[in-house]
Protein backbone atom coordinates (compact mmCIF):
# COMPACT_ATOMS: atom_id res chain seq x y z
CA UNK A 1 0.00 0.00 0.00
CA UNK A 2 1.05 3.74 -1.23
CA UNK A 3 0.22 6.48 1.91
CA UNK A 4 0.01 10.15 0.22
CA UNK A 5 -0.16 12.30 2.48
CA UNK A 6 -1.87 15.81 1.60
CA UNK A 7 -0.72 19.18 3.52
CA UNK A 8 -1.47 22.71 3.74
CA UNK A 9 -3.90 25.38 5.35
CA UNK A 10 -7.57 24.71 5.18
CA UNK A 11 -9.32 25.77 1.86
CA UNK A 12 -5.89 24.98 0.13
CA UNK A 13 -7.24 22.73 -2.28
CA UNK A 14 -6.31 19.46 -0.90
CA UNK A 15 -9.72 17.91 -0.73
CA UNK A 16 -10.66 18.55 -4.79
CA UNK A 17 -7.30 17.06 -5.16
CA UNK A 18 -7.68 14.36 -3.01
CA UNK A 19 -11.24 13.68 -5.20
CA UNK A 20 -9.38 13.84 -8.28
CA UNK A 21 -6.51 11.47 -7.35
CA UNK A 22 -8.97 9.12 -6.15
CA UNK A 23 -10.63 9.07 -9.37
CA UNK A 24 -8.01 8.82 -11.59
CA UNK A 25 -6.45 5.87 -9.66
CA UNK A 26 -9.48 3.68 -9.62
CA UNK A 27 -9.70 4.62 -13.19
CA UNK A 28 -6.09 3.09 -13.17
CA UNK A 29 -7.64 -0.15 -11.61
CA UNK A 30 -6.52 0.42 -8.22
CA UNK A 31 -7.71 0.05 -4.56
CA UNK A 32 -7.98 3.38 -2.94
CA UNK A 33 -8.79 4.70 0.25
CA UNK A 34 -9.58 8.25 1.22
CA UNK A 35 -9.18 9.36 4.74
CA UNK A 36 -10.49 12.99 5.42
CA UNK A 37 -9.51 15.51 8.28
CA UNK A 38 -13.71 16.41 8.14
CA UNK A 39 -14.76 13.16 8.48
CA UNK A 40 -11.77 12.20 11.19
CA UNK A 41 -12.96 15.40 13.38
CA UNK A 42 -16.69 14.29 12.99
CA UNK A 43 -15.75 11.00 14.77
CA UNK A 44 -14.55 12.38 17.39
CA UNK A 45 -16.28 13.44 20.68
CA UNK A 46 -13.86 15.56 22.32
CA UNK A 47 -13.71 19.19 20.81
CA UNK A 48 -10.68 20.79 18.88
CA UNK A 49 -10.36 23.44 21.78
CA UNK A 50 -8.49 20.63 24.06
CA UNK A 51 -5.71 20.94 22.00
CA UNK A 52 -3.35 17.88 23.19
CA UNK A 53 -6.28 14.85 23.35
CA UNK A 54 -7.81 16.21 20.58
CA UNK A 55 -4.12 16.08 18.58
CA UNK A 56 -3.85 12.66 19.91
CA UNK A 57 -7.03 11.34 18.91
CA UNK A 58 -6.99 12.67 15.50
CA UNK A 59 -4.17 12.10 13.87
CA UNK A 60 -3.74 8.81 16.00
CA UNK A 61 -6.68 7.65 13.38
CA UNK A 62 -4.20 7.85 10.51
CA UNK A 63 -2.25 5.06 12.43
CA UNK A 64 -5.47 2.97 12.89
CA UNK A 65 -6.84 3.34 9.42
CA UNK A 66 -3.07 2.32 8.27
CA UNK A 67 -3.14 -1.00 10.23
CA UNK A 68 -6.59 -2.11 9.17
CA UNK A 69 -6.50 -1.27 5.30
CA UNK A 70 -2.46 -2.38 4.93
CA UNK A 71 -3.52 -5.29 3.34
CA UNK A 72 -7.13 -4.25 1.13
CA UNK A 73 -5.80 -1.00 -0.56
CA UNK A 74 -3.45 -0.34 -3.40
CA UNK A 75 -3.64 3.58 -1.95
CA UNK A 76 -4.43 5.44 1.19
CA UNK A 77 -5.13 8.97 0.68
CA UNK A 78 -4.52 11.34 3.58
CA UNK A 79 -6.11 14.96 4.25
CA UNK A 80 -3.50 15.72 7.24
CA UNK A 81 -1.39 12.95 8.69
CA UNK A 82 1.77 12.13 10.27
CA UNK A 83 3.27 14.97 8.81
CA UNK A 84 1.17 17.31 9.96
CA UNK A 85 1.36 16.56 13.92
CA UNK A 86 4.42 18.63 13.88
CA UNK A 87 2.88 21.92 12.04
CA UNK A 88 -0.52 21.72 14.41
CA UNK A 89 1.46 20.82 17.27
CA UNK A 90 3.58 24.00 16.72
CA UNK A 91 0.15 26.30 15.85
CA UNK A 92 -1.47 24.44 18.85
CA UNK A 93 2.03 25.55 21.83
CA UNK A 94 1.70 29.35 19.74
CA UNK A 95 -1.36 29.52 21.46
CA UNK A 96 -0.76 28.24 24.71
CA UNK A 97 -3.11 25.10 24.04
CA UNK A 98 -0.02 22.82 24.96
CA UNK A 99 3.24 23.41 26.86
CA UNK A 100 6.62 23.31 25.28
CA UNK A 101 6.96 19.86 26.60
CA UNK A 102 3.93 18.59 25.32
CA UNK A 103 4.35 19.54 21.87
CA UNK A 104 7.95 17.94 21.63
CA UNK A 105 6.51 14.97 23.25
CA UNK A 106 3.60 14.61 20.24
CA UNK A 107 6.16 15.41 17.65
CA UNK A 108 8.73 12.13 19.22
CA UNK A 109 5.46 10.30 19.44
CA UNK A 110 4.30 10.34 16.10
CA UNK A 111 7.84 10.66 14.36
CA UNK A 112 8.21 6.86 14.52
CA UNK A 113 5.43 6.48 12.51
CA UNK A 114 6.63 9.12 9.35
CA UNK A 115 8.68 5.90 7.27
CA UNK A 116 5.02 4.81 7.06
CA UNK A 117 4.71 8.04 4.44
CA UNK A 118 5.18 7.15 0.85
CA UNK A 119 5.16 11.27 -0.50
CA UNK A 120 3.53 14.22 0.93
CA UNK A 121 1.77 16.82 -1.41
CA UNK A 122 1.98 20.41 0.37
CA UNK A 123 0.00 23.10 -0.76
CA UNK A 124 1.19 26.12 -0.48
CA UNK A 125 -1.52 29.04 -0.08
CA UNK A 126 -1.88 32.59 1.08
CA UNK A 127 -4.46 32.80 4.30
CA UNK A 128 -6.47 35.26 2.54
CA UNK A 129 -7.39 33.04 -0.43
CA UNK A 130 -8.75 30.21 2.34
CA UNK A 131 -10.58 33.10 4.13
CA UNK A 132 -12.10 33.88 0.72
CA UNK A 133 -12.58 30.43 -0.11
CA UNK A 134 -13.99 29.35 3.32
CA UNK A 135 -16.92 32.39 2.28
CA UNK A 136 -18.50 29.73 -0.06
CA UNK A 137 -17.79 25.99 1.24
CA UNK A 138 -20.12 24.11 3.83
CA UNK A 139 -18.50 25.00 7.27
CA UNK A 140 -18.13 22.67 10.25
CA UNK A 141 -17.81 22.49 14.00
CA UNK A 142 -13.45 22.39 13.68
CA UNK A 143 -13.65 25.58 11.09
CA UNK A 144 -14.81 27.87 13.82
CA UNK A 145 -11.06 26.79 15.51
CA UNK A 146 -8.82 27.37 12.46
CA UNK A 147 -10.88 29.87 10.14
CA UNK A 148 -9.42 32.73 11.06
CA UNK A 149 -6.48 35.23 10.37
CA UNK A 150 -4.15 34.50 13.53
CA UNK A 151 -4.62 30.60 13.37
CA UNK A 152 -4.20 30.50 9.31
CA UNK A 153 -0.74 33.20 9.85
CA UNK A 154 0.28 30.69 12.64
CA UNK A 155 -0.15 27.62 10.46
CA UNK A 156 1.48 29.27 7.49
CA UNK A 157 4.59 30.32 9.88
CA UNK A 158 4.44 26.46 11.03
CA UNK A 159 4.08 25.11 7.80
CA UNK A 160 7.11 27.01 6.52
CA UNK A 161 9.49 25.86 9.50
CA UNK A 162 8.87 22.25 9.11
CA UNK A 163 8.77 22.06 5.41
CA UNK A 164 11.79 20.18 5.08
CA UNK A 165 11.05 17.74 7.15
CA UNK A 166 8.34 16.93 4.46
CA UNK A 167 9.40 13.35 2.49
CA UNK A 168 9.34 12.51 -0.90
CA UNK A 169 7.35 16.09 -1.32
CA UNK A 170 5.44 17.82 -4.32
CA UNK A 171 5.32 21.44 -3.14
CA UNK A 172 2.03 22.97 -5.13
CA UNK A 173 0.71 26.47 -5.74
CA UNK A 174 -2.51 26.54 -3.69
CA UNK A 175 -3.61 29.47 -5.92
CA UNK A 176 -3.35 27.44 -9.62
CA UNK A 177 -6.13 26.06 -11.22
CA UNK A 178 -7.79 22.65 -10.11
CA UNK A 179 -6.86 21.18 -13.57
CA UNK A 180 -3.18 22.36 -13.63
CA UNK A 181 -2.87 21.10 -9.98
CA UNK A 182 -4.46 17.83 -11.06
CA UNK A 183 -2.62 16.95 -13.70
CA UNK A 184 0.70 17.90 -11.82
CA UNK A 185 0.15 15.76 -8.83
CA UNK A 186 -0.84 12.55 -11.12
CA UNK A 187 2.76 12.71 -12.87
CA UNK A 188 4.06 13.20 -9.50
CA UNK A 189 2.02 10.25 -8.33
CA UNK A 190 3.03 7.77 -11.32
CA UNK A 191 6.52 8.19 -9.70
CA UNK A 192 6.15 7.18 -6.44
Amino acid sequence: MKIIEFLGIPRAGKTTQIKLLSKFLQNRGKKVLVLTDRERARNLFTPPTEGLAYTLLFFSQVIESYFKNKDKVDYLLIDRGIFDVVVWSDVRLHFKEITRKECESLKVIFKRFRNLIDATIYFKSFHETSIQRHTYTKHEVVDDVAMNKKWLYALSVAYKKNRKLFINCLSLDGSKSIDVLRKQIEKFILKV
